[in-house]
């Protein structure tokens, strides 16, 4: 198993593989980044059980808690829980495939450690975007409204891009974001190709 990613022993094997898969598949120069930003993973069975004081903690977007997300990003810590309650069946359900959500929040993370002025709030990155907003049909932003709303869209779009770039978009996602944020998409493949060669 990878230094940087904290397993624990409450998750299943296969889980645990593919969390480990998922970030020992990323480039080098990201991995490099992220630890220096003093990012950690924490793979973990549930919330409410190895996380309980976040069990009710509200969340961005909907009203959901902290044991609704399939996984979340919080004060440099990234976390994937193998079991979350289904805010749309209320059931506790296993997070699948989590190497796709672990992705997602890695894009924040990314973001995080990049900064205001090369992160989403970027200028090059807000150009971006704006110009994927500006293209974008009236059907697109109905089914993309998470990703195109005023407060947090931009953030998303980002961490999405991210996970589009390396292959692991969250289920759903991958072909619609790529349609709709194609110069988003394609800023973050430079970007990722900037770090990678940076730190060679």
């Amino acid at each position: 198993m990878s230094d940087d990613v904290l397993i624990t022993s409450r998750v299943s094997a296969e889980f645990g593989r593919e969390c480990n898969a998922a970030w020992e598949a990323l480039p080098g120069g990201i991995r490099e980044l992220l630890r220096a930003h003093g990012v950690t993973v924490r793979c973990i069975r549930s919330v409410w059980e190895q996380m309980p004081e976040l069990t009710s903690a509200p969340m961005r977007g909907g009203g959901r808690t902290a044991e609704n997300l399939p996984a979340f990003y919080r004060d440099r810590v990234i976390v994937v829980p193998e079991f979350h309650v289904s805010q749309a069946t209320g059931r506790i359900e296993r997070v699948n495939p989590p190497g796709a959500f672990l992705c997602h929040e890695i894009g924040h993370a990314l973001d995080d450690a990049l900064g205001r002025h090369q992160g989403n709030g970027g200028a090059t990155f807000r150009q971006a975007y704006q110009a994927d907003l500006d293209a974008m049909t009236s059907g697109q932003r109905m089914d993309l409204l998470y990703f195109v709303e005023p407060r947090a869209g931009r953030r998303e779009t980002f961490a999405e891009a991210f996970a589009v770039a390396v292959d692991r978009p969250t289920p759903g996602f991958g072909d619609r974001v790529s349609a709709a944020f194609p110069r988003s998409v394609a800023l973050m493949k430079g970007i990722m190709k900037e770090l990678k060669e940076a730190r060679q």
